[in-house]
């Protein structure tokens, strides 16, 4: 017979079967043993356990207790109620409150009378000598690349999956041609300067390419050397020389496009540094790839070195447009602004410009100023787009002196880019252009009579929004108001909705195609942080908060666009994530409660038991090993199931029974093999369905669910 000593309770006494399941549910706990002093409304110190004669003593239970705020352990990590059919304290750890957000330093835990725990960084490798394993934060998973030591694009020779015959010399790999009289097997065929060989063209200032017109010409790096120094460019990049020959005074446009880093530099005097005129870094194209751009407004007539520096060995493309001479735009500052005429557009020549105005925008770079006047109180708008694809255009309103931050009206980045400000006073206003890459921009200012703002524009008279509702938002004329931390600057709406009681909330953001968004959550009255903050291009835009109490919250959401949106706010019962520790099959599938909730497992261990129709190359069977959960419906309902926190490449599917595993419901199966994971928003019917959790292309991991159910 069992007995409890002085300060001990005894619930049930746990077994364990020959294949590690528990048999009577049941675990003993303890109060006696705290360490410390009581203090207001509960104890601090350290949990102490008893002698238990190899009974499982649960760490989640604690002080005797009447109310929740008796329950307060002193570890944030821990969900801290009292229950009430054992009047003890349950602290039940909750490793979601630990997580970092960072994928490759491994899943963080929350250890009982601890705390956070970090976490065993992921494990990438593959014992494959002849791959480079690294963890890809951005991706969330790891990557195995072929080696390629000298990184000339060509893996290693000595590897199945490559050809080049000297990892060690980016000069040498079977991507490259035979370069004659070098002595250098260049092509690794196995031979040296065979017949067919061609000779190095254009890679040294004696042997330039000559052009003098407008075009696009090929230029070809096999065989190239690092012979020349630029302040744009890296070490040891490979460059190649144009002899650009005017015959009279012109402009010269130049840009370089590859697919590695590229740079281009003129100069007065071919292979000497000292006499640079002009030197462009590569930047991210919009088209693709990298961008390098140089203009010189008046060229005089003869002979002008152009060296394009390139990081790999892959072609790049060189474009060359000549035009008549003229002056550089010498606008780049407040002071020197250039008036502008409101609705008429204006061209916005960036590339060679230099970055002077402070703006909020994220990467502000090279810039050019305008300005106008007003005579009378106006609402603004300043609309900047791109002509030639290369850069995201920003454009910023800024009011007089236009010296810092503090003057800035708004600030918009996007394609395109648009700025409003409402109701401003009679004055001067300047309006500053900038883009993500060297670009030619069009600007178009627009004033209008005043305008109040409507519902739902400012924290102050906010839409109402229902939870589990679906709300369609039209930016139209609304201005951007607000400053989310997580996101660039756009045009914001407000709504307000109430919770109930404790839920763990779930708000999806859809956007119009093209457009990126973001979504905060706060306090009422957007007072403080946001409590969760989330932005991105892929819809839904998904930002899950924990435990949040009864009240009152303010939603925010924007649009870099100002284009129409959706916004959802979903919810279950605030508790602490439920183990999956088993439910291989669906004879031991978890059950989902009507009202939804979190769950977490790892699929490794399990078996593979159930196909995925999503799943990369393996429709008819997934190939992952995969854990399964029921849930059963009474009415139709909305089903939203987000696995945003796993930490591998899920594949979620719903299937619809009664027998297990039934059939997967259309549009029922998501691949999550981006940083995302695997998201699924259906409308389903009364039934008995399963919910599978599984691998993209064979992978398996931890991973974490959150099922919400609401009204259709």
């Amino acid at each position: 017979m069992w007995r409890s000593g002085p300060g001990f309770g005894l619930v049930l006494a746990a077994t364990v079967g020959s294949c590690g399941k528990p048999g009577v549910a049941g675990r003993l706990w303890g109060d006696g043993g705290r360490a410390g002093e009581k203090s207001e409304g509960g104890y601090s110190g350290m949990f102490v356990a008893p002698p238990t004669g190899g009974l499982e003593i649960d760490p989640a239970i604690g002080v005797p207790c009447t109310a929740d705020a008796q329950c307060d352990d002193g570890f944030e990590c821990t969900r801290d109620l009292c229950d009430a059919q054992i009047q003890r304290c349950r602290n039940e750890p909750d490793d979601t409150k630990c997580n970092d957000g960072q994928y490759c330093n491994g899943v963080e835990r929350c250890e009982p009378r601890i705390g956070c725990r970090a976490g065993e960084p992921a494990a990438c490798s593959d014992n494959n000598a002849c791959t480079i394993d690294s963890c890809d934060e951005a991706a969330r998973e790891c990557v195995h690349r072929p080696r390629d030591a000298d990184s000339d694009g060509d893996p290693d020779g000595y590897c199945v999956a490559g050809a080049d015959c000297d990892d060690r010399d980016p000069s040498v790999s079977s991507l490259l041609p035979e370069v004659c009289g070098n002595g250098k097997d260049d092509d690794c065929d196995g031979s040296i300067d065979e017949p067919d060989c061609s000779p190095v063209g254009h890679d040294v200032c004696a042997d330039a390419l000559e052009l003098g017109e407008s075009g696009t010409f090929p230029l070809t790096f096999g065989g190239a050397g690092d012979d020349y120094a630029a302040t744009c460019a890296g070490a040891g990049w490979r460059d190649l020389v144009v002899a650009l020959v005017l015959e009279r005074s012109r402009s010269v446009d130049l840009s370089v496009m590859g697919d590695a880093a590229v740079a281009l530099s003129v100069s007065s005097l071919c292979g000497d540094p000292a006499g640079e005129l002009a030197c462009a870094a590569g930047f991210p194209s919009l088209r693709g790839g990298e961008i390098a751009r140089l203009r010189l407004y008046e060229v005089a007539p003869g002979s002008l070195p152009i060296t394009v520096f390139n990081e790999g060995t892959a072609p790049v493309s060189l474009e060359i447009e000549l035009g008549d001479p003229g002056p550089a735009p010498d606008h780049e500052t407040c002071g020197t602004a250039t008036a502008l005429t409101p609705g008429v557009p204006v061209a916005v020549p960036l590339v060679g410009a230099e970055p002077d105005v402070v703006a909020s925008c994220p990467d502000w770079g090279s810039d050019l100023v305008y300005f106008f006047d007003l005579a009378e109180a106006r609402d603004v708008e300043a609309f900047a787009s791109a002509t030639d694809g290369f850069g995201e255009p920003m454009v910023a309103i800024l009011r007089d002196p236009c010296a810092s931050l503090a003057d800035e009206y708004a600030c918009a980045r996007g394609l395109p880019a648009v700025a409003r400000a409402r109701s401003l006073p009679p004055g001067r206003y300047y309006v500053a252009v900038s883009a993500s890459a060297p670009s030619d921009l069009t600007l178009v200012v627009d004033t209008w009579a005043p305008t109040t703002t409507t519902t739902g524009e400012t924290c102050a008279d906010p839409l109402s929004l229902e939870l589990g509702a679906r709300q369609g938002i039209d930016p139209g004329a609304a201005s951007d108001d607000l400053d989310l931390v997580c996101a660039e600057r756009g045009v914001d709406n407000v709504l307000e909705i109430d919770v109930p009681e404790l839920v763990d909330l779930l708000t999806l953001l859809r956007l119009s195609e093209g457009d990126t968004g973001a979504v905060g959550v706060f306090e009422a009255g957007c007072a403080g942080a946001p409590l969760i903050c989330a932005s991105g291009r892929e819809s839904p835009v998904r930002a899950l908060a924990r435990d949040i109490g009864r009240g009152t919250y303010s939603v925010v959401v924007e649009s870099q666009d100002g284009i129409p949106v959706e916004v959802t706010v979903l919810s279950h019962p605030a508790r602490a994530p439920l183990l999956v520790a088993f439910s291989d099959t669906c004879d031991d599938a978890t059950a989902v409660p009507p009202s939804g909730g979190a769950f977490f497992g790892n699929t490794v261990g399990a078996t593979n038991d159930y196909s995925a129709s999503c799943d990369y190359g393996r429709p008819n069977g997934s190939g992952a090993p995969d854990q399964i959960l029921s849930l059963s419906l009474e009415d139709r309902r909305r089903i939203v199931i987000d696995a945003a926190a796993s930490g591998f490449s899920t594949v979620i599917g719903m299937r619809r029974g009664p027998d297990c595993p039934g059939e997967e419901l259309p549009l029922a199966c998501s691949a999550g093999y981006g940083p995302g994971r695997s998201f699924l928003d259906l409308v389903v019917d009364p039934g008995e369905y399963w919910i599978q959790v599984d691998g993209y292309d064979g992978a398996s991991g931890a991973w974490a669910l959150d099922v919400f159910v609401a009204p259709p």
